[in-house]
């Protein structure tokens, strides 16, 4: 396989649905977390372990490094592998948003060619292929293609910004836009589907505290339904950084807002 197909994201969605959600709900439910912490001080349960081993069996048999949130490998050093983040949003699932997320991407030549994000507690799977769009699949496995275009004006934008990691440079990048509605969300896989499903326009970040594997699953699926997923200036992110860190943010709009918002930003 060079890089996964249609085919390919029916099977991972396949496996979402009927592997990986139900053990994530269980223990979401349930109320029964292991919480460890890593040394940046960001918890990890054991629904994020258990996720990334089921991950790990289904994308193993296919081939390619994988390098997950919860073990990072050397992205430096392959020009094809996935990249994963078991669980998105580990700090929702424990106080019970609902707000988490599943992230798939497969890295290749250091760009994201493929993303999956599955939100378990709304039943829902968003995949993009390069060059062939972005798709809404259900539990019945029907893919249904869609897009994020059309742009109004600046003032009428509607933000999602982060629950847990918002810093005083999201407030000052959106009022500099004159943006007025703000809505708070968990998870990056989370926040680019409230884009998608055209409940939000913009999504800002700017500190440097989001990875790669934050970034890669949502880039594409921004990319490939008409809009983008950047750093804060408008940048391409990399994705052979070895610190797997978006140093300078994210910023992800429907493509037609693109100009706009960077004129308004950095025009001199």
């Amino acid at each position: 396989m060079r890089k996964p197909d249609k085919k390919f994201a029916l099977g991972l969605a396949r496996y979402m649905f009927h592997v990986v959600g139900p053990k994530m709900l269980s223990t979401y439910r349930a109320g029964r977390h292991q919480i460890t912490y890593k040394n940046d001080g960001s918890p990890v349960t054991n629904a994020d372990m258990e996720a990334e081993k089921s991950l790990f069996r289904f994308l193993e048999e296919i081939g390619f490094p994988i390098i997950s949130e919860e073990s990072t490998g050397l992205a430096l050093y392959n020009n094809a592998y996935w990249l994963i983040d078991p669980l998105d949003g580990t700090k929702d699932f424990i106080e019970r948003t609902g707000e988490f997320s599943v992230m798939v991407a497969f890295i290749l030549e250091h760009e994201p060619v493929f993303g999956l994000v599955y939100i378990p507690t709304e039943k829902v799977a968003y995949f993009a292929i390069e060059g062939k769009g972005t798709y809404e699949i259900g539990p019945e496995l029907v893919a249904k293609r869609i897009t994020c275009t059309g742009f109004r004006s600046l003032s009428s934008l509607r933000a999602v910004i982060s629950r847990h990691h918002t810093v005083p440079g999201d407030s000052r990048l959106l009022q500099s836009l004159g943006v007025k509605h703000t809505v708070t969300c968990g998870s990056v896989g989370v926040k680019i589907a409230r884009i998608l499903q055209g409940k939000a326009d913009i999504y800002v970040n700017t500190s440097s505290m989001t990875h790669t594997w934050d970034s890669a699953a949502p880039q594409i699926l921004m990319s490939e339904a008409g809009g983008f997923l950047t750093d804060r200036r408008g940048d391409t992110l990399k994705y052979n950084n070895p610190y797997a860190r978006n140093e300078r943010g994210l910023l992800a709009a429907r493509l037609t807002a693109r100009a706009a918002i960077l004129k308004k930003l950095y025009s001199t």
